[in-house]
């Protein structure tokens, strides 16, 4: 299955650049994550517990069910001081094995305008992927499983069936082996009560770049400069004619800039359009005189 992240431009600049955010659980915008129901034994209730947790290992499948557990019985102390925990201590990356969905087209890529990134799940920098399961209903965990040695935090990433369509992945990284960065733009899903930490990524863990509908010139630009000299592949989404799906513009190869040049079309021409190059010239062209510049620019 491939691996993918549904981003807003300038979310994408900066990956492009060579960073990747991992968040703090508390900046996710669903209030349930990694925040499970704790059975807490009588005789262990109302203490502050040292957590520890294992960032790479496997879900464990073994754990305690607490299903006949009472309501008085499930602490939302306990796992406040989980979550709390994890704020302080890790970073997650979401990512999707979803490559075409409308929603997260929405939700994460500003409205259309920004893109989605296909990674290459094989290179060493994704290694310790965790699938999200939707569930029904909200995890129970025994306190005593989350104290006896390092908690999965495998087993944390469980998320109401509401959102399976995201067909989520994880990777989580301990926070220390981020860096905090400060924000030098305005982009709303980059903002929050957390401190943005991230780690270098590099172009190699990318393979191909879909810009969206509404992505502006400018940042279509932006991205062919930085990528013009690599093998990552740039497709261009607009909505189709029939049904609700999109089609796909190809025009950067796999193969880098000058050894084979993009591929200019009415639609991508804006791209090339003040370039001062042979290029440059083709895409003036397109852009006044073929018969569907002006139909296929008009944006959605």
């Amino acid at each position: 299955m491939g691996l993918y992240k549904y981003v807003a431009p300038s979310t994408l600049l900066s990956i492009l650049k060579g960073t990747i955010r991992f968040t703090q659980p508390g900046g996710f915008n669903d209030p349930f994550e990694l925040l499970p129901q704790i059975f807490v034994p009588e005789e262990l209730d109302d203490q502050d517990f040292a957590f520890s947790f294992d960032l790479l290992g496997a879900r464990r499948r073994e754990l305690t069910k607490c299903h006949g557990a009472e309501e008085k019985q499930i602490s939302d102390g306990a796992a406040r001081q989980v979550i709390a925990k994890l704020n302080e201590s890790i970073g997650i990356l979401c990512l999707s094995h979803n490559p075409d969905s409308l929603l997260m087209w929405g939700y994460y890529a500003a409205d259309y305008s920004g893109a989605v990134i296909e990674f290459d799940q094989s290179h060493e920098f994704f290694s310790g992927l965790s699938e999200v399961v939707y569930l029904k209903k909200r995890p129970i965990l025994h306190l005593r499983d989350m104290l006896s040695k390092p908690f999965p935090i495998a087993n944390l990433f469980a998320k109401p069936i509401a959102w399976r369509h995201e067909n989520e992945v994880r990777l989580c990284r301990s926070l220390s082996d981020c860096k905090n960065v400060k924000l030098d733009n305005g982009d709303p899903a980059m903002a929050g009560a957390y401190p943005v930490m991230v780690m270098d990524i590099p172009i190699e863990a990318i393979k191909r770049i879909v810009l969206g509908e509404r992505c502006s010139i400018e940042c279509q630009r932006k991205v062919w400069h930085l990528l013009k000299g690599t093998s990552v592949i740039i497709d261009y989404a607009y909505v189709s004619n029939w049904g609700y799906f999109f089609r796909y513009d190809r025009f950067k190869l796999e193969f880098p800039y000058p050894e084979i040049p993009p591929f200019i079309t009415p639609l991508s021409a804006h791209v090339f359009s003040e370039e001062d190059s042979e290029f440059g010239e083709i895409s003036r062209h397109l852009i006044a005189s073929h018969p569907l510049s002006e139909f296929v620019n008009r944006r959605a």
